[in-house]
Formats: structure tokens, C-alpha cells, sequence
């Protein structure tokens, strides 16, 4: 019989580097919408907006701005992880185009 003797090397794996507090700090920006066919989308819209009520600071609208076709523009209060749920909610609805932006992280963090 043979007899066989293992010796097992580990290596430390670094753990990955915790994600930055920038990720999920809340910045000023805005979102624009813009609606196909107003009396298709008007209910699936504002139930995306009214579940993320609380990111939005302003809101305007401008019904049938050209044709049937209409625009709204939110003022928002959000992380980047917030604003992403919010505008693939409503780019998910058919005839809805969705353009966003936040402000820059400024200098004063460090």
C-alpha cells in the first residue's frame, strides 16, 4: 500500500475594498420623461412616480406638447442606485423615453 501525504497551501484572497459612501450619498438631479401616447402611459407613469414619491422634489408637466406627445421633468433628491430603479421602472413602459442626470460630487468630501 501507498501512502500519500497532503500539504494544502492557503492563500489569503483580500477581501474586496468596501464600496465608497459616494455610491449611496443623495445628490440633486433631474429626470426627464417623455410620453407617446399620453392616455396609454398617464396611469403606469404616475404609479412608478407615486412609489418614488419620496425622491421627488419638483415636478412639471407639459401635457400634449406637440401632438400627443408630452413631457414631464422631476426635480430629485437621490443615490445613483435610486435614480437607477426609478428610470428602468419607467423605461420599462412602452412609448416612455427617459433621460436623467445627477450633480457632481464636489470636492468638499474629502
Amino acid at each position: 500500500m501507498y501512502s500519500c501525504t497532503c500539504i494544502l497551501f492557503y492563500r489569503s484572497v483580500p477581501r474586496a475594498p468596501p464600496q465608497p459612501l459616494i455610491l449611496h450619498m443623495k445628490r440633486l438631479g433631474f429626470v426627464g420623461i417623455i410620453i407617446d401616447d399620453r392616455k396609454k402611459c398617464s396611469e403606469p407613469v404616475n404609479s412608478v412616480l407615486s412609489e418614488f414619491a419620496e425622491l421627488i422634489l419638483a415636478r412639471t408637466g407639459l401635457p400634449n406638447a406637440k401632438g400627443n406627445t408630452s413631457v414631464i421633468t422631476l426635480v430629485i433628491d437621490a443615490s445613483t442606485d435610486e435614480l437607477g430603479m426609478l428610470t428602468g421602472r419607467l423605461g420599462n413602459i412602452k412609448g416612455i423615453s427617459v433621460r436623467s442626470g445627477l450633480a457632481k460630487i464636489t470636492s468638499a468630501l474629502g
